[in-house]
């Protein structure tokens, strides 16, 4: 009876219409990607240096250590916990037969992007704190591209994953998304990387 089920919901709902709906998730989510103000190199920098110059202007030593610090802090927290999850799927994998349910699969994909996203920040304050300065040009512009990159790679994963979660267990409509679950992976590598390219120049300081 269920296989009768879902065959017959996958006539209502072919697998075409579920990738249709995700592109147009991940095309709502990008509408705004592309920035609108195209400045020389030289004056993002000197705007750069300039605001950080006033930054520690305005606030003494102490409030700049104790703010990246905590910041830091709450990142760690973070990057643990996703770990714990990273760890704790990886055993279940193995005892398992390298064979996981859906129900495991999603707090582990959402958990190492997570942990992708905690990585790129951890780095990207970490200069400023033991310097006191931006980073240079063309290392800010690699930082700011990866975190971009990655930001707008879990947000289309986390949206890919809700329309799936949705017509799984709203819908009991399945998609067969390949070897490794690569079909899953394809719009939140891709599109991420074609999104980034042409605005490589505007990144940085």
């Amino acid at each position: 009876m269920k296989s009768l089920s879902v065959l017959y919901s996958k006539k209502l709902f072919p697998s075409r219409a579920l990738i249709y709906l995700i592109l147009i998730f991940t095309l709502l989510n990008c509408n705004s990607a592309y920035p609108t103000n195209l400045e020389s190199r030289d004056e993002k920098l000197s705007e750069g240096n300039a605001a950080f110059g006033k930054f520690k202007k305005d606030h003494s030593v102490f409030e700049i250590y104790s703010m990246y610090i905590i910041i830091l802090i709450i990142l760690q927290i973070g990057s643990l916990s996703t770990l714990y999850v990273i760890l704790r799927t990886f055993i279940r994998w193995k005892r398992v037969d390298f064979s996981l349910n859906m129900t495991h699969k999603l707090p582990f994909y959402m958990a190492l992007s997570d942990l992708i996203i905690y990585v790129a920040l951890t780095v990207n304050l970490y200069y400023p704190l033991a310097n006191m300065k931006p980073w240079p040009d063309h290392s800010c512009k690699i930082v700011s591209l990866v975190f971009f990159y990655s930001s707008l790679s879990n947000m289309i994963l986390v949206g890919c994953l809700a329309v799936l979660s949705y017509f799984r267990v709203c819908k009991t409509m399945y998609y067969e998304l390949g070897i490794m679950d690569y079909k899953l992976f394809l719009l939140p590598i891709v599109f991420p990387a074609l999104i980034s390219v042409p605005v490589w120049s505007h990144f940085g300081s």
